[in-house]
């Protein structure tokens, strides 16, 4: 039996290596090639475009590529001043569901992370003060509506006015537990409701839970105040920043800034400036707020804040947006038309992070910020068959 040395062993191993990675790169380079061939025969019939640096791809193509397309952001940004910062629910568009009595939980009608329409239905609770709250409310209603059919003379202005104010502060106290008006009215003539309530949402977004809010389990009495669950509209998020000391810039309400938040970009307006120091961070709070409704973020994200720079005029962009032709020139894809792609030179102003800020394209152009390497691949391709016609 032969015996096989460690160096040639491990030369064995090498070219077994080399030889999967050629075979993964034929294997790769076979699927790009089908799933855009499509492209070469539409680029056969218009040779306008290929000459042009403009590439035609399907919506099958796009998305098969990973294909995105986002409108650029960050116009007299620095990639050198930014701050740190975290997302943060909206609080105009957020809702606590904190019963103000003591409660015990029936059962939950809505799961975490539920999306859930105004009216629909939460959860279901009870309890002695509910009971009590809405029995007095009863009497307090037909005690009001006893008087107000007597006669004028018959009782005073006073007593109408104290049963009055009764009969709503008994109303004030079933709303606080989030009673409709509609279940408030329906106690009078239903007396079987007496003792619980079905506690409707009074705004479309979805459920959340906290560690704690998911340990509270059916015939659970939590004391008056104690958050059950929280509604979200997600849509618009806020990103609370913090600003050093050392940043003596003009930043107020109204101005732009650019939110990162693990290498996607969005655009976000300033709500306000803190205008007072941490003793202990040293930092002033800045309130962003941001259209979340093509990013999805979630409140708790931490994010990266560029702040204006009078210094550098360009447009962010992350790496996956770059790609580079003869000559070295960097480049990058601006969409057209919806199937349509224009390759255009930029030059590259800074770097940092992932993250480039370019000259050359304007705000708001609608840029492929992944993706680019496929399309240039594509339209590379294009060009070689073209002049070997």
């Amino acid at each position: 039996m032969k015996i096989i040395s460690s160096t040639a062993y491990r030369a064995g191993r090498v070219v077994q290596c080399i030889l999967a990675k050629c075979t993964f790169a034929v294997v790769l380079s076979t699927i790009i090639s089908a799933c855009f061939i499509g492209a070469a025969v539409a680029h056969d019939d218009n040779h306008d475009d290929e000459h042009s640096g403009q590439v035609t791809l399907t919506n099958e193509q796009q998305r098969l590529a990973g294909i995105e397309v986002e409108q650029a952001v960050g116009s007299g940004f620095s990639l050198q001043t930014t701050v740190p910062g975290q997302l943060l629910n909206d609080r105009a568009r957020s809702i606590v569901i904190a019963p103000q009595l003591d409660v015990r939980i029936i059962h939950y009608d809505a799961s975490i992370g539920q999306s859930v329409a105004v009216g629909d239905e939460l959860l279901t609770i009870g309890g002695r003060e509910i009971a009590d709250a809405q029995a007095d409310f009863v009497l307090a209603a037909q005690e009001l509506s006893r008087i107000q059919r007597m006669e004028e003379g018959v009782v005073s202005d006073t007593v109408r006015v104290q049963a009055r104010i009764e009969a709503e502060r008994r109303r004030a106290v079933l709303r606080s537990v989030f009673m409709t008006d509609a279940q408030i009215t329906a106690l009078l003539s239903c007396s079987d409701c007496i003792g619980q309530v079905q506690v409707l949402s009074p705004m479309a977004g979805k459920v959340q839970l906290s560690p704690e809010q998911l340990q509270y389990s059916a015939g659970q009495t939590l004391s008056a105040g104690t958050s059950l669950l929280r509604v979200n509209d997600e849509s618009t998020l806020w990103v609370a920043a913090e600003l050093p000391v050392r940043h003596r810039l003009p930043l107020e309400a109204g101005q732009s800034v650019v939110v990162n938040v693990n290498g996607e970009l969005v655009t976000g307006e300033v709500l306000s400036r803190g205008h007072y120091v941490s003793s202990v961070t040293r930092t002033e709070q800045i309130l962003i707020s941001v259209d979340n409704r093509s990013t999805h973020w979630h409140a708790g994200q931490f994010a990266e804040v560029h702040l204006p720079s009078a210094e550098q005029q360009g447009v962010l962009v992350p790496d996956a947006a770059l790609h580079r032709q003869e000559g070295n020139q960097w480049r990058v894809f601006v969409q057209n038309e919806q199937n349509t792609f224009s390759s255009v030179e930029v030059a590259v102003l800074e770097s940092q992070g992932g993250l480039h800020l370019v000259s050359g394209i304007e705000p708001g152009a609608r840029l492929v910020m992944k993706g680019a390497f496929f399309i240039a691949s594509e339209l590379a391709k294009d060009g070689f068959d073209t002049h070997n016609h």
